[in-house]
């Protein structure tokens, strides 16, 4: 194609552009494309911290039921042996 007043263009994506056009349009779009890239790369990290932070969370969460679970059932057999040692050393002095 050519242009009286601008010289040679080209169709490209329905636009029709000069030379210049074309490869500012093609540096923009390898620039969006390596952008867009990051973008995804940085999302995925982002996800895989806030699993591993949930992960973590239940992690915690069991082992505050376990320390409760433990607490709870042997509280009054654990009450016991320490009452004992302090008669017995109650009955030493």
């Amino acid at each position: 194609m050519r242009s009286p007043s601008t010289g040679p263009t080209m169709l490209v994506g329905g636009v029709v552009r000069t030379p210049s056009q074309v490869r500012t349009h093609d540096r923009d779009t390898t620039m969006l494309s390596y952008t867009s890239i990051q973008l995804r790369a940085r999302a995925h990290h982002l996800d895989d911290r806030g699993a591993s932070a949930v992960e973590y969370g239940l992690l915690v969460a069991g082992i505050a039921i376990a320390i409760l679970l433990a607490v709870f059932t042997l509280g009054d057999t654990i009450e016991g042996l320490f009452s004992d040692v302090d008669d017995q050393v109650g009955n030493r002095g």
